[in-house]
């Protein structure tokens, strides 16, 4: 006599699982958003250059490709047809340029320092990169809430 044991439920719990997983996945979406638009409010107010066309220059672009998704916050110089500026190598005023850069708008200028063009340094005026970096910090902490709550 053989003894059998029947184990069931596997589509159930599979079904279960997916769903799980697919709430999880929303839930880390929403807060990637949510991540996105805390930075670029923080970086609007902290843009200070006297015509507001940096504080409302700023935008979020979200970009699918495949089944990865790619938020980007933003900022030009408030132009229809910004100009390109290079940052050279040699310039490298802060943890946030290793030099060697390409920047579209005068963005980086503000967020890094630059040199006038009456050759006296105008010291950088950060509001993107603080905002991103405590915004990231409240991000990784909201995720330990998805997978511990």
């Amino acid at each position: 006599m053989s003894e059998l044991a029947e184990f069931t439920g596997f589509v159930e719990t599979a079904t279960a699982i997916d769903t799980t997983i697919a709430g999880q996945i929303e839930a880390i979406e929403q807060m990637f958003g949510a991540a996105a638009s805390a930075t670029l409010i923080g970086a609007q107010g902290d843009a200070l250059v006297d015509t507001g066309l940096l504080a409302g220059s700023g935008h979020i672009d979200v970009v699918q490709n495949g089944e990865e998704t790619y938020i980007y916050v933003t900022f030009g110089d408030g132009s229809a047809t910004s100009t390109t500026y290079s940052y050279p190598s040699s310039f490298a005023t802060s943890q946030y340029n290793d030099g060697g850069m390409e920047a579209e708008g005068y963005a980086w200028f503000v967020e890094l320092g630059h040199m006038s063009r009456g050759g006296t340094y105008v010291a950088p005026h950060p509001y993107l990169g603080p905002n991103f970096d405590s915004n990231a910090n409240n991000l990784m902490s909201d995720f330990k809430g998805v997978y511990t709550g």
